[in-house]
């Protein structure tokens, strides 16, 4: 919004983003958290998760700027670079998830993307087209920046890798005593209950608060100043933080009912043997209405895991596959919707609708392409999937 993009474009090209990265988001959680789950090989899940991604990962770079730039025609000019984009994505993403695990695909990837467009950018020979060129107030247009200015803009999301990095499972002798400070409270007493667990200091919301204030000091903040952006920004966004609330305690209702269950088991009873087509819009309808990735694999991944075993599937194939799904159905969800509106701020208060009909097509387009996939993967690369 800040390099003058239309805000509601900017939001759906955002949940776009973030329709293939989830799985592996804080550290590998989602994932993670379903091998706990279906006790399924932690490497061997996030590999199947990557291969199903493959695809997805290269269009979604294409969707973003064809939502940005309004329509086919953005992508004349930059249709390589966006290529590459996709390409720096899914094939880094596949060799960490094999050889490493869920932790670090993502995180990694995204590096190398920023590297591949400077590299690109410096290397490629074109003319400069008055369209993309970026003028600031004064109607200068962007100067060079230097290395140290660069550090020193980038300063809060450095700290940011290196906290979560640093206080993850990778590093077991710190992770261990933070991950031990936490509370446990019961929210529900029927059948199959558990209590809810807050971890106060080793999750990612802590890590980038902290990141946030030791980045704005090193950058010439005052403490002062700091306190201001962080009440404006709190009062900002007060309405986003009633909406998520009021959302995931509708997520729970329906889990503890046996409500978004029952959704599940009419979808399998329904379809057969052409369930795994649906796998990925199952995933999907639990991201939609917990709002999280992780909560949907909690949710469905025993589901997966259990029909998987009966159609004769790969277990990991199509629980990697509703995992996919769940990325893919945060772009709908109200609390991504909540999120990216408060991010934004009031200009586009009150436009939830037309934000989540302008993700509605792009959704359901990468749900179809992931049914696709993991329908027919498994007869086309039996080696990969099985």
């Amino acid at each position: 919004v800040a390099l003058g993009y239309p805000p509601i474009k900017t939001i759906v090209g955002c949940l776009i983003a973030n329709a293939v990265a989830p799985s592996f988001g804080s550290i590998g959680i989602p994932t993670t958290t379903m091998a706990a789950v279906t006790g399924l090989d932690p490497v061997l899940l996030a590999t199947k998760v990557s291969i199903v991604s493959f695809i997805p990962d290269l269009i979604a770079p294409f969707l973003i700027v064809i939502c940005i730039g309004g329509g086919l025609k953005a992508i004349k000019g930059v249709g390589i670079v966006t290529l590459l984009s996709g390409l720096a994505l899914a094939i880094p993403e596949l060799f960490i998830s094999m050889t490493v695990g869920a932790e670090l695909p993502v995180m990694v990837s995204s590096i190398i993307i920023m590297a591949v467009i400077v590299l690109y950018s410096k290397a490629s020979k074109t003319t400069s087209n008055p369209e993309y060129q970026i003028h600031f107030e004064d109607g200068a247009e962007k100067k060079n920046v230097s290395f140290g200015e660069g550090v020193k803009a980038s300063m809060i999301f450095i700290l940011i890798f290196v906290l979560l990095v640093g206080t993850s499972k990778l590093f077991p002798f710190i992770n261990g005593p933070l991950a031990s400070i936490k509370t446990t409270v019961p929210i529900y007493m029927g059948a199959g209950a558990k209590p809810y667990t807050f971890t106060w200091i080793a999750v990612p919301g802590v890590m980038i608060f902290i990141a946030t204030i030791l980045g704005a000091l090193y950058q010439g903040a005052s403490g002062s100043k700091i306190a201001q952006v962080f009440k404006d920004n709190f009062v900002g966004l007060r309405y986003t933080y009633l909406t998520i609330i009021t959302v995931v305690i509708v997520a729970k209702i329906m889990t503890y009912s046996g409500m978004t269950k029952e959704i599940a088991d009419a979808l399998v009873f329904a379809t057969g043997n052409a369930y795994p087509i649906i796998a990925p819009f199952v995933g999907g309808l639990g991201a939609f209405i917990t709002g999280s990735c992780t909560n949907a694999n909690v949710l469905f991944a025993p589901l997966q895991v259990s029909v998987a075993q009966s159609l004769g599937m790969s277990q990991p194939w199509l629980a990697g596959a509703s995992s996919l799904g769940g990325c893919i159905g945060k772009m709908l969800s109200p609390q991504s919707i909540a999120l990216g509106v408060g991010a934004v701020g009031a200009v586009v208060d009150g436009k939830e609708g037309e934000i989540m009909r302008g993700t509605f097509g792009y959704c359901l387009f990468m749900l179809i392409i992931a049914g696709i996939i993991t329908i027919i993967a498994p007869s086309i690369v039996p080696f990969l999937v099985n």
